[in-house]
């Protein structure tokens, strides 16, 4: 069974309550937040990467993008949700999810998160990456993944985007893109999806596209803020080591030198390979027709929830169950002994 379960979900509003205490708290220290070196740094960075890893293919960026974005909701909703949309439960699975998450009100809980302080908090995540950026190297996968699915002038994609289509795919379909009838089992897998997909409403139904995407961008900074700052704003009372904590790196002078230095050491070094095997790849794609594969486009309700639940996760939220019922559900024991599944007398309401 899959069950968006009614604990974690009544518990969420009541963990992301401090948020906006811990705001006002250190409002002095955000009030006068520069964060041009975390833009500079990036705009730096991604310029280097697009000159060094371009690409000559006729394969389209925009699809390849597609591709990728497919691909990556649909490994999202399989880890996340752990619903394979290559399945031939897949349809029947999400549909009890959905009734679950409208039952245990799931919607709800969401509007009561403080997505007000978005704003503020994405100011202060920047400062928190310029930070990070300036203390610690950037990998060249990461630096990849900050231009993958761009394009060059000529509209094609770029090395970057090839590698980053392959990986979502491998991952969401264990197809190795490039190989040899790799093509046709990516259609094959695609016709699925959509057939699938053809039989389960929508997700918005729990909330709007807006809200998810709002939370999910919230969730995000306060992710940011604390692998950058070292500040957990969920945490009562965060607010002053947030404050000292913007203080102390409130001139990220060194931010911009590093992303260069990074963009040239690691990218030089490995450019030559990720060129090449990029561009066997297209190739191999280009010759085996990807252009013409139908890539369905996963719900954007659908795509947000998963990735927003994976998010909430991180933060000790599990919404999702696949037991009976979670260990703490006071149903629990019951239900294992339950011919009608989860006695949850909220999750039946919902059914």
């Amino acid at each position: 069974m899959i069950c968006a379960c009614a604990i974690p979900i009544a518990q969420m509003p009541a963990m992301f309550a401090s948020v906006n205490a811990n705001l006002a708290m250190a409002a002095g220290a955000t009030a006068s937040l520069n964060v041009k070196a975390a833009a500079a740094a990036s705009a730096s960075l991604k310029a280097a990467l697009q000159a060094k890893l371009a690409i000559s293919t006729t394969l389209s960026a925009s699809a390849m993008a597609k591709l990728t974005a497919t691909a990556t909701a649909m490994a999202s909703v399989k880890s996340t949700l752990r619903v394979d949309l290559l399945s031939s439960g897949a349809a029947a699975n999400l549909n009890q999810l959905l009734q679950a998450m409208l039952g245990n009100g799931l919607g709800g809980a969401l509007g009561q998160m403080p997505v007000a302080a978005l704003p503020q908090l994405k100011a202060i995540a920047s400062a928190a990456a310029a930070a990070q950026m300036s203390s610690a190297a950037t990998s060249s996968m990461q630096m990849a993944a900050m231009v993958a699915g761009t394009a060059n002038a000529n509209g094609t994609v770029n090395a970057a985007g090839v590698m980053n289509a392959a990986a979502a795919v491998k991952a969401a379909t264990g197809v190795s893109l490039g190989a040899a009838g790799s093509v046709a089992a990516l259609a094959s897998a695609m016709a699925t999806v959509n057939s699938n997909l053809s039989q389960v409403p929508s997700f918005g139904a729990v909330a709007s596209t807006s809200l998810l995407g709002k939370v999910s961008a919230l969730l995000d900074a306060l992710a940011a803020i604390k692998a950058g700052l070292g500040v957990d704003l969920t945490v009562p009372g965060a607010g002053a080591k947030l404050s000292s904590a913007l203080k102390s790196s409130s001139t990220p002078t060194s931010a911009t030198q590093t992303a260069g230095g990074s963009s040239q050491t690691p990218t030089s070094q490995t450019a030559p390979h990720a060129v090449t095997t990029a561009a066997s790849t297209a190739a191999s794609c280009q010759a085996q027709g990807l252009a013409q594969v139908g890539i369905p486009q996963i719900p954007t309700s659908l795509s947000l929830l998963a990735a927003l639940l994976s998010k909430l996760g991180g933060f000790g939220c599990d919404v999702i169950q696949h037991q009976p019922c979670g260990k703490q559900c006071p149903f629990a024991l019951a239900s294992l002994f339950s011919l009608l599944g989860c006695l949850c007398p909220s999750a039946s309401s919902g059914s």
